[in-house]
C-alpha cells in the first residue's frame, strides 16, 4: 500500500488539515507548537471540579473549622468599658472676654475635634493616666493585661524604662475613641481581660483628659498673664524714661511747660484720656498778653470814641453829664431858684435883696453845674488817655514775649519729639495694664469645654471572642484555603479528564467518551449488548470514524495508549464489533507481542496468530479464529517473540496488511503501549489511521502529548483519541452528547 492511498482529512473542529502520512508529521508539529486556548469556566466544570475536590475541600474548611473553634475557646476574654465625654469647640462665657479668643469658624470644627481625638489617644494621655493611676509601679496592671512580669529584674533602671514603656503601649493600644459625625459626645473605650480593670481605666483616661485640658487652659492664662507682666515692667519702664529724658531736657533748655499730663514738673504715669496738650510758660503767658492786649485795644478805641464825642458835642449835652446823679441835683435845685426868682420878680423890683440873692445862688449853681460838665468831659479824656498807655505797653510786653517765644520754638522741636514718645510709651502701657486687668479677671473664672457625661461601668459580657464572628472568618479563611488549593490542584494536575481536555490538551479531535462501568461490570460484555451505555459510546465514536475520511471509516485502525489499562484493546474490540453489525467484514488484530489479552477475553485460542503472519509461516486466512459474530475475525498475537520490534519490519507488516485488506474491508489492530515500546509507531506508520486512547482522570498531558509526538514522528495519521472510563457526573462533564446519552441508554436498558 503506498502513500496516495491516504486521502486529505480535516479534524472534526474545521481547525487543521490532519492528513495522511505525507504531511501528518508537520501539520501535527505545526498544531502541537501552537498556544492551548485558555480556560473557559463554565458551571458544569466547577461542579465537576467542586465534586472532583470536595473530600479536601470539605477536610481543609472541617480543619479551618476546628481551629476557629479552638481558638474561639482558648482565646482570652476581652471586657470593654466607655466613658462618654462631652467636648464643646468654645466655652461659656463667664466674663467678656470677646477681645482675648480669636473667632471660630465652621471650618475649624472639623479640624478641632480630630485634634481632640488625637490628643486622647496620644502618648501624653496615656503617660498622664498612668501616673494619675500610678500604673508605673503596679505590677497588677501588666499581670491583669496579659504581661509577664519577671520579679527578679523589677527594680533595675532597664526594667523600670522597659515596665513604663509597657504600660504606656498598653495603654495607647487598647484604648479607643469613636466620636459621631453629628454627635459632640466622644465615647473613650478601653479593652481589658478583667471588666472592672476596663471601668477603672476607662474613667482614669477621662479624668485625665477632662483635667488636663483644663490645666493647659490655666497654663495658657497664667503664661498670658506671666508674659503681659513683664511687658507691662518694661513698657513701665520705658515711660518713665521717657518721661525724665523730656523734663531733663526742658530743665536743660529753660523750657517751662504748663497745663496738661507730663508736663515740666512730671505727670501721672497712668495718664489719661481727654488731657489738653502741655505748652510753654512764654507761650502761655504771650496767649494771655494776646488776649488782654486785644480788650485793651477794643478799650481803648471804645474810649477814643466816647473821647471825640465829648469834645464835638455841647458840654451839657453829654450824656455822661446828663445822667450824672450831681449834676442833675444841681440842674434841680436851679430850677426850684428860678421858679421862687420868677415869683420875687412879680412881686418885687430888681434889685430887691430877694432877688438878687436869688439871681446870685442860681449863678452859683450854674458856675457848679459848669464844674461838674467840666469834670466829667475830662474824665472822658483821660479814660481815653489811659486805655492809649495800657495799649501801648501791652503792644510792648507782647512784643518781647513775641520774641521769647520765637526763640523757644527752636528748643520746643526736641521736647515736641520728647513729648510724642511719652504719649506713645503711655498709650501702650495703658493698653498693657488694660489687657493685663482683663486676664486676671478672666482667671480661675474660665470653663471647660470638656466634660464627662456618664463614666465607665464594668461589662458583664466580653466582646472578644466573638464565636459567630469567628466561625464566619474560619469559615471563609477554610474556603479561601480550599479555593487555594483546589485552583493549585487544577493548574498543577494535567490529567485528562473530559472531551474538551482532549481536544485542548492533545491537540487531536476527540472522538469520543466511553462511561465508566460499575463495579463488577464486564466491559465486553458491555459492549457485546447494543443497548448498554458503553455500546452506544462506541456506536457515536464508530460513527466518528466514518466521518474521519473522505472515504468512510479508514480500513486499517491501529488502537494505542500512552501506557497499559486505558482501555484499548476494550476499544479495539468494540470498534471491530460495531462495523461487522453495519455489514462491514471486520478483522480484530491482536498486535501485542508482549501481554496479549483479547484471546482470553473472546476465548478464543492463541495457537498461531500475528507473529506466524510477520514470519511469513502462515497466511491471514489460515490464522483467522471465527468470534461467533457474523463479519467478525480474530487474530490472536501468537506465540511470544524473544524481540518483537526486530519482527515489525515495514516489509513484513506491508505483507501482513496487504494480505487481510484483499479479505477484509477493515483491519482493526489492536497495538501495545507507546512510551517505551517502539512496536506501536512502527504499526501505526503502516496503516491508514491510529485512534489514540486516553483514560480519563489518569492519563496526563505530558505523557499522551509525548506519545502523540513519537506516533506523528514516525508519520503515523492520528485520526482522533477515545476518552475511556468518563465519569461524566462525577467530572462534571455534562454535556448533552454525553452524559444525556448515557443516562437515557442506561434508562432504555433498565426498561
Amino acid at each position: 500500500m503506498n502513500d496516495s492511498s491516504f486521502p486529505d482529512r480535516r479534524d472534526g473542529n474545521g481547525g487543521h488539515a490532519v492528513r495522511a502520512r505525507d504531511d501528518g508529521y508537520q501539520a501535527y508539529v505545526a498544531d502541537y507548537d501552537e498556544q492551548d486556548q485558555g480556560f473557559r469556566l463554565n458551571i458544569g466544570a466547577l461542579i465537576g471540579i467542586l465534586r472532583r475536590n470536595w473530600i479536601p475541600v470539605a477536610v481543609i474548611v472541617a480543619l479551618a473549622l476546628i481551629a476557629g473553634l479552638v481558638a474561639t475557646l482558648l482565646a482570652t476574654k476581652i471586657y470593654r468599658s466607655a466613658a462618654s465625654v462631652q467636648i464643646e469647640q468654645q466655652t461659656a462665657k463667664i466674663v467678656d472676654t470677646q477681645m482675648l479668643e480669636p473667632a471660630t469658624s465652621i471650618a475649624d470644627a472639623n479640624r478641632f475635634l480630630n485634634t481632640q481625638l488625637a490628643i486622647l489617644q496620644s502618648r501624653g494621655l496615656a503617660i498622664r493616666t498612668a501616673e494619675r493611676m500610678k500604673l508605673f509601679d503596679n505590677s497588677n496592671f501588666l499581670v491583669a493585661m496579659g504581661v509577664k512580669v519577671d520579679a527578679a529584674q523589677t527594680n533595675t533602671p532597664e526594667a523600670i524604662r522597659q515596665r513604663r514603656e509597657m504600660v504606656i503601649n498598653l495603654l495607647r493600644t487598647n484604648t479607643s475613641v469613636e466620636l459621631p459625625t453629628n454627635s459632640r459626645v466622644a465615647q473613650l473605650r478601653f479593652d481589658s481581660p478583667d471588666p472592672r480593670l476596663s471601668a477603672q481605666v476607662a474613667n482614669g483616661i477621662a479624668d485625665a483628659y477632662v483635667t488636663g485640658n483644663l490645666e493647659r487652659k490655666f497654663d495658657t492664662s497664667a503664661y498670658a498673664r506671666d508674659y503681659l507682666a513683664g511687658q507691662l515692667a518694661e513698657q513701665k519702664q520705658r515711660l518713665e524714661d521717657s518721661e525724665r529724658a523730656m523734663i531733663a531736657y526742658a530743665r536743660e533748655s529753660d523750657l517751662v511747660t504748663v497745663g496738661g499730663a507730663g508736663g515740666a514738673s512730671g505727670g501721672d504715669s497712668n495718664g489719661g484720656e481727654g488731657v489738653s496738650k502741655p505748652q510753654s510758660l512764654t507761650s502761655a503767658a504771650l496767649l494771655d498778653l494776646n488776649t488782654a492786649y486785644t480788650a485793651s485795644r477794643a478799650e481803648r478805641i471804645k474810649a477814643e470814641q466816647r473821647w471825640r464825642a465829648a469834645q464835638r458835642a455841647p458840654l451839657m449835652s453829654l450824656p455822661e453829664v446828663i445822667e450824672n446823679g450831681a449834676v442833675q441835683a444841681l440842674v434841680g435845685q436851679r430850677a426850684t431858684l428860678r421858679g421862687e426868682l420868677q415869683e420875687q420878680r412879680r412881686r418885687h423890683k430888681a434889685d430887691h435883696p430877694e432877688v438878687i440873692q436869688l439871681n446870685a445862688q442860681i449863678a452859683e449853681l450854674d458856675a457848679q453845674i459848669n464844674r461838674q460838665a467840666t469834670d466829667i468831659r475830662d474824665s472822658i479824656r483821660e479814660a481815653y488817655q489811659l486805655t492809649v498807655g495800657q495799649e501801648q505797653q501791652f503792644d510792648t510786653t507782647v512784643g518781647q514775649l513775641r520774641s521769647t517765644a520765637l526763640e523757644e520754638q527752636g528748643r520746643q522741636v526736641r521736647m515736641n519729639i520728647l513729648q510724642r514718645e511719652v504719649d506713645t510709651n503711655r498709650e501702650l502701657y495703658n493698653g498693657l495694664l488694660q489687657r493685663f486687668k482683663e486676664l486676671s479677671a478672666t482667671a480661675g473664672v474660665e470653663s471647660n469645654n470638656v466634660s464627662i457625661i456618664d463614666r465607665a461601668e464594668p461589662a458583664f459580657s466580653p466582646i472578644k471572642p466573638r464565636p459567630l464572628v469567628n466561625m464566619a472568618i474560619a469559615l471563609a479563611i477554610g474556603l479561601g484555603l480550599a479555593a487555594l488549593f483546589v485552583f493549585a490542584r487544577e493548574n498543577l494536575d494535567d490529567a485528562i479528564r473530559t472531551p474538551d481536555d482532549v481536544q485542548r490538551m492533545l491537540n487531536v479531535p476527540a472522538l469520543g467518551a466511553v462511561p465508566l462501568l460499575k463495579a463488577g461490570e464486564n466491559p465486553f460484555e458491555e459492549i457485546s449488548n447494543p443497548r448498554s451505555a458503553m455500546a452506544e459510546a462506541y456506536q457515536s465514536i464508530r460513527t466518528a470514524l466514518e466521518l474521519s475520511t473522505a472515504h468512510g471509516v479508514p480500513r486499517s485502525l491501529v488502537f494505542t495508549s500512552s501506557r497499559p489499562s486505558e482501555g484499548k484493546s476494550t476499544s479495539a474490540t468494540a470498534t471491530a464489533q460495531n462495523l461487522a453489525r453495519t455489514g462491514k467484514r471486520a478483522l480484530l488484530v491482536d498486535a501485542d507481542l508482549r501481554l496479549p489479552t483479547l484471546h482470553k477475553f473472546l476465548d478464543l485460542k492463541n495457537n498461531a496468530g500475528f507473529v506466524s503472519l510477520l514470519t511469513g509461516q502462515k497466511t491471514v486466512m489460515d490464522v483467522r479464529q471465527p468470534t461467533g459474530l457474523e463479519g467478525f475475525d480474530f487474530i490472536s498475537s501468537g506465540p511470544l517473540p524473544p524481540a518483537p520490534a526486530e519482527l515489525l519490519s515495514e516489509a513484513s507488516l506491508n505483507r501482513f496488511l496487504n494480505d487481510a485488506l484483499a479479505h477484509y474491508d477493515v483491519v482493526v489492530i489492536d497495538a501495545p503501549p507507546v512510551m517505551g515500546f517502539a512496536d506501536a509507531p512502527l504499526i501505526a506508520a503502516i496503516t491508514e489511521g491510529t485512534v489514540f486512547v486516553v483514560e480519563a482522570d489518569v492519563a496526563h498531558r505530558g505523557a499522551a502529548r509525548t506519545a502523540i509526538r513519537r506516533l506523528v514522528t514516525s508519520r503515523a495519521n492520528v485520526v482522533g483519541a477515545i476518552l475511556t472510563k468518563f465519569d461524566a457526573p462525577a467530572l462534571g462533564y455534562y454535556n448533552y452528547n454525553y452524559s444525556y446519552s448515557y443516562e437515557y441508554g442506561n434508562r432504555a436498558n433498565a426498561g
